[in-house]
């Protein structure tokens, strides 16, 4: 967060879990609230550097509920924030599995993908 630019890693943060002590659960939130600052920071950073009036959070991600509540309490009144429900929010890995079935010659018809059925 000290740099003023729009990079960031996880891999110190994964590193400080293993060596804290503490409940499950307050370690988990303590991630939690580190991650929530870094990607909410570093998003408001970028936004506002290029003066966005609308702000729109996609993907897993978008499914934090922390992360939608500071990024809707830090954008403030001038920025727009459009974030989906929570039913759409998810990961992609459903989309990667398919690419890779295709990939792996499994399906004759790369162009019917999505009516490939993934059990999970």
């Amino acid at each position: 967060l000290k740099e003023e630019n729009y990079n960031f890693s996880f891999s110190g943060l994964k590193t400080a879990v293993t060596r804290v002590e503490g409940s499950r659960s307050e370690i988990a939130k303590g991630f939690e609230d580190a991650a929530v600052e870094v990607v909410a920071t570093k998003l408001l950073r970028a936004a506002n550097q290029i003066e966005a009036k609308t702000i729109i959070i996609g993907g897993g991600v978008a499914a934090n509920r922390r992360l939608r509540e500071v990024i809707k309490i830090l954008s403030g009144e001038n920025m727009k924030v459009l974030i989906p429900d929570m039913k759409y929010c998810t990961d992609n890995g459903a989309m990667i599995g398919a690419a890779a079935y295709f990939v792996s010659g499994k399906k004759k018809n790369p162009g019917q993908w999505y009516n490939t059925e993934v059990q999970i």
